[in-house]
């Protein structure tokens, strides 16, 4: 009997800590979401990153870059505290957002990189690169698989593999040119796009696809 009674209180203990703790651990989570409780080094919250994306397209200069175009959201991060400066510039919440912008309205692909100050609500810096590829995205990544399996060549040399349309799996990076026959993606955004079968087999098929250009470049011999 004693060992029961003492059974059952040590489960009471733990029962009762688990609550707190879950209760500990959404009332933090309820914090970070409401930006009630972050410091200059916590990650951006949900909210945040919202803002941010929406403050840099409001900014007359991020009009200028995005506004019709057919761009890309690749990342939203917070920027680094610089020790250095002063308390209350240590204190200011700020994000990197990142932009890739497909033949932009001035001719060329783009990336674009907006500095933003969330407390103030503006765009501090805004810089734009040609010829840089950022890290593809998952939405760039779909996008491709449907292109490369929208082409009669790939789902021929899929076929050929015993690769299956509906059930094949996709893995990429960004597809840097390095010959003259890659002259489109000196310019434009691609993708090396290997498709294989969920299992893995010996011979997967690698194409390129100009995500700019909306279509496969090439297949590779591999």
């Amino acid at each position: 009997m004693y060992r029961r009674i003492v059974r059952w209180v040590g489960v009471g203990v733990l029962m009762i800590l688990a609550i707190a703790l879950g209760v500990t651990i959404r009332q933090g989570a309820n914090g970070l979401a409401q930006g009630k409780t972050l410091l200059p080094d916590d990650p951006l919250s949900v909210e945040e990153m919202q803002q941010a994306e929406a403050i840099t397209r409001a900014d007359a200069q991020g009009k200028t870059w995005l506004d019709g175009a057919r761009a890309q959201l690749v990342y939203i991060e917070r920027q680094d505290v610089d020790k250095d400066a002063s308390e209350a510039k240590q204190l200011q919440r700020a994000a990197t957002v990142v932009f890739y912008v497909y033949t932009s309205p001035q001719g060329t692909d783009t990336t674009v990189t907006a500095q933003v100050d969330l407390g103030t609500g503006q765009v501090t810096q805004l810089t734009t690169r040609t010829g840089f590829q950022p890290p593809i995205t998952l939405a760039e990544m779909d996008t491709a698989r449907k292109l490369a399996l929208a082409d009669d060549r790939v789902t021929q040399a899929a076929t050929a593999r015993k690769i299956e349309a509906r059930q094949v799996q996709a893995t990429g990076l960004v597809y840097h040119a390095s010959d003259y026959h890659d002259v489109a993606c000196q310019m434009n955004r691609c993708v090396e796009l290997t498709l294989d079968t969920p299992q893995g087999s010996r011979t997967p098929l690698t194409v390129v696809v100009n995500l700019s250009a909306q279509r496969v470049e090439r297949l590779l011999a591999r």
